[in-house]
Order: structure tokens, then C-alpha cells, then sequence
């Protein structure tokens, strides 16, 4: 009886520690996307406003 609780609590606690470990790195994938979205973002910025600059310097 005392074996089979032993190896339900190393069972237990490798569980938690297994959950802990995919919640960390679904934090990092978002993170990663955050970055990824932002780079996107500031990609088109800087596309609009090297448009803008070639608007403007054909109209001077």
C-alpha cells in the first residue's frame, strides 16, 4: 500500500511539473508571436512611410 501511494505522488508530481513546463512555453509561443506581430507591423510602417518619402520627394 505505501509503494502504490509513493508512485502516486512521484506520478503527481511529475504531472505538475510536466504542466508547469507546456504553460512556460505556451507563454513563450505567445510571446514569440507578440514579437512576430509586432515585427509585421513595424515592417508596414516602415513600407508606408518610405512611400510617403517617395510621394513627397516627387512632389518637391
Amino acid at each position: 500500500m505505501l509503494h502504490a501511494v509513493s508512485d502516486m505522488t512521484v506520478f503527481a508530481s511529475q504531472s505538475a511539473a510536466s504542466s508547469s513546463i507546456s504553460s512556460a512555453s505556451v507563454r513563450q509561443l505567445q510571446s514569440l508571436q507578440i514579437i512576430d506581430q509586432t515585427a509585421e507591423f513595424l515592417g508596414g510602417l516602415v513600407e508606408e512611410l518610405g512611400s510617403v518619402t517617395e510621394k513627397l520627394a516627387k512632389q518637391a
